[in-house]
């Protein structure tokens, strides 16, 4: 063989072996992501957003595979073949989450769309708040909330939603995801994002009655906003939908109403709808699941644990009664108001063996309560506003609320 051709076949080697190194690279960060527990908040981030975009990693996992048989046919055979076999294992764990989004999109018969799927996250948006309002104040605390009208103001009192931000009870602030309320308002509800008082100290005597003082506030002033005080639904993530579903619980419930007074003059706080993106309904029983080893010093000593200690002032052995009494499940009985209620059941945060059993006693308490389970997501899935999990919590709130306050 003429050593021109030797040169040739060695270069081509190198560079097609170097081009599947380095496709294979991002498919190992995001399979790696997927497959791998995280032990960080950091990690917990990039691992939501893994999950949501593993199309991008398949798509580099399987341009690495090919490059690597290509570079095994032109004669790289040790280096070639382990990259194609690193490459081929990545492109199986990053499409697991593309066909299990399907399977999930099937089951609800909810289409799901790729011309949507690279948007920005939920922490962004096209427009701002109309205006923010002083809803209560209490103490040396003022209480403020956002105001986002429709663009197109319908001529009648329209439905409004009520929306409870997340951060473990003792972090956040309103409108810190204005994509979910510029979207709400698209079909046609105002929307209120209101702020509570944080933990530490303890708030869990507090931050109800401050979501129900805003309700009260929504329903005094609706004319006002142009709402329809008898089409307001209450919404929130993660500890948000935990404070969502115990205003809405314990409004007109005798143990409730004295456990949760509105923290504010107010009257009537009761809701048409309630809906909670992975919202825990039992603070005991989710305190007690295991907490696996990889992340035990995170979840119980900063994130999860910790911060429910922050919420309550101790741990449920000390405060049984107090978790008890700030547990949506205490509540659960058949004239609730319609309950949506959807969770992650790869979130390692808040284990969807909560959401699970608060529906299977929501069905035998004979309420009117829709557990959707989005079988791959994580905990906090739908900042990723354009991944598939987003896109169902979408069409399956869109749909819940259009039968419930009538939005557009």
């Amino acid at each position: 063989m003429p050593v021109k051709t030797r040169l040739s076949g060695r270069l081509a080697r190198r560079f097609t072996l170097g081009v599947a190194i380095a496709a294979a690279v991002p498919a190992v960060l995001v399979a790696a992501l997927i497959v791998l527990p995280f032990s960080t908040r950091t990690f917990w981030l990039l691992a939501v957003f893994a999950r949501e975009y593993s199309l991008l990693g398949a798509l580099a996992a399987l341009a690495a595979t090919a490059a690597a048989v290509v570079a095994l046919r032109l004669g790289a055979r040790r280096a070639g073949a382990m990259t194609a076999a690193v490459a081929a294992l990545c492109l199986v764990a990053t499409l697991v989450p593309v066909v299990t989004a399907h399977h999930d999109a099937r089951r609800l018969g909810v289409p799901l769309s790729y011309a949507d799927y690279f948007q920005r996250p939920a922490t962004t948006a096209d427009r701002g708040p109309d205006a923010t309002v002083t809803y209560a104040r209490i103490g040396g605390t003022e209480l403020l909330l956002d105001v986002w009208r429709p663009r197109s103001p319908a001529e009648k009192l329209g439905p409004a939603v009520v929306f409870v931000h997340g951060g473990s009870w003792t972090k956040g602030r309103r409108s810190m995801t204005p994509r979910w309320n510029e979207w709400l308002t698209e079909h046609g509800a105002t929307v209120f994002d209101i702020d509570y008082r944080l933990a530490p100290p303890a708030t869990w005597t507090q931050a109800p009655g401050d979501v129900r003082c805003a309700v009260g506030w929504v329903r005094r002033n609706a004319v006002r906003y142009g709402v329809d005080a008898g089409r307001i639904a209450l919404m929130g993530m993660s500890a948000g939908g935990h404070l969502a579903l115990l205003a809405a619980y314990t409004s007109g419930d005798t143990v409730g109403e004295n456990a949760f007074p509105p923290s504010c003059e107010t009257g009537d706080t009761s809701v048409s709808a309630v809906v909670s993106l992975y919202g825990p309904y039992d603070l005991a029983y989710s305190y007690d699941l295991a907490v696996p080893w990889w992340a035990a010093k995170w979840l119980s000593d900063g994130e999860g644990r910790g911060m429910v200690l922050d919420f309550i002032g101790g741990s449920p052995e000390k405060e049984r009664a107090a978790y008890k009494t700030a547990s949506p499940i205490t509540y659960l009985r058949a004239d609730v108001p319609p309950t949506l209620s959807i969770q992650g059941g790869h979130d390692q945060i808040e284990y969807p063996d909560d959401g699970r059993r608060a529906a299977r006693l929501a069905h035998e308490a004979g309420a009117s309560h829709r557990y959707v389970e989005i079988g791959y997501a994580g905990h906090a899935f739908d900042l990723a506003w354009g991944g598939f999990g987003a896109q169902m919590a979408r069409a399956e709130i869109g749909d819940f609320l259009r039968h419930t306050i009538r939005t557009g």
